[in-house]
């Protein structure tokens, strides 16, 4: 007999005589409760930018950070009326990007039981690209080595310890908030208005640093060359020739590794690239007033360099 048969034997005399209720066995599932609270959530955007106005606005965040430089640069030469100029023409380039970028509309619904939430809100996308031209390297040479030294004080590390990227590391993009860069470009100009140059250089600062670069693990060594390339250009300019050296050295190394990993004509491509880094390092292996200047004669080159390999990755 059953477990079930011999269950009905007992139940049914017992709900017969009226001792208990009938008990009802169903194999449906109970359904499940409403959700306690919903949420919708709509992201309306009237007008897009064209790949030519994509690139536009690009380009003047570009040009934004390349005054930003420059105004650093004039505050160390203590010329101040061109530091006001390069400030004037960022804050322009910043409003040209505030004007073109197209608003978006979100528009939000919450609701749990009889209380619902709506609201809708206008907002502008101001954290805009900034594209691998990036005026050569002239441009994001100087954004990494100020991510750099904020990271040296921060880990108060030696101003003799080599300033090479993490080669664990690559940005695959770089990215302006031009609704940070704003506020303090104004900053810097109230700043060398009340003669403040240390204030005004920290605000500058303080945009390059706030760059967004977006990574991915990665042990690419053709864009460890270019990385490294883009610093070295950088140190040149600032006369830490020493640490140039460094990265330029590890900007070979990297092209090797790549020659030995790729198909015979990208290695050809590479291993000339090479040897033309390593002829530069040949000729400077003194630290000297000669090998000083010749590095600085190649600021250009180096450039070139970075272009040369930014090419290959298109």
């Amino acid at each position: 007999m059953t477990s079930i048969t011999r269950l009905s034997i007992l139940l049914v005399p017992a709900v017969l005589m009226g001792l208990m209720t009938p008990l009802v066995f169903s194999t449906e599932s109970p359904q499940q409760a409403a959700p306690s609270i919903a949420t919708q959530v709509s992201v309306d955007q009237q007008n897009e930018l064209t790949d030519d106005e994509r690139l536009g606005v690009s380009s003047a965040a570009a040009r934004l950070l390349k005054h930003v430089n420059q105004a650093r640069r004039a505050i160390v030469r203590n010329e101040r009326v061109e530091v006001s100029r390069h400030l004037e023409q960022a804050q322009l380039l910043g409003r040209i990007v505030e004007r073109v970028m197209p608003e978006i509309v979100v528009k939000a619904k919450i609701t749990a039981g009889d209380l619902e939430y709506t609201d809708e809100e206008k907002v502008k996308p101001l954290v805009v690209p900034v594209y691998d031209e990036l005026e050569k390297v002239s441009i994001l040479g100087p954004v990494v080595q100020a991510k750099r030294d904020a990271e040296d004080r921060t880990e108060e590390q030696t101003s003799t310890a080599p300033l090479t990227l993490d080669v664990k590391l690559r940005h695959t993009k770089v990215k302006l908030d031009v609704a940070l860069a704003m506020p303090l470009l104004e900053q810097a100009k109230k700043a060398i208005a009340d003669g403040d140059t240390d204030a005004a250089g920290a605000s500058l600062a303080a945009i390059q640093t706030g760059v967004i670069f977006e990574y991915a693990i990665s042990d690419l060594p053709l864009e460890r060359a270019r990385i490294n390339l883009a610093e070295a250009q950088g140190l040149i300019a600032q006369g830490k020739h020493r640490e140039a050296r460094f990265a330029l050295k590890v900007a070979s190394d990297s092209l090797q590794r790549y020659a030995n990993g790729v198909g015979d004509q990208q290695s050809k491509d590479a291993e000339k690239l090479r040897a033309e880094i390593d002829d530069l390092l040949s000729k400077t292996t003194q630290d000297d007033d000669k090998a000083r200047a010749l590095l600085k004669s190649f600021e250009d080159t180096i450039a070139g360099w970075w272009d040369r390999i930014t090419g290959w990755f298109e």
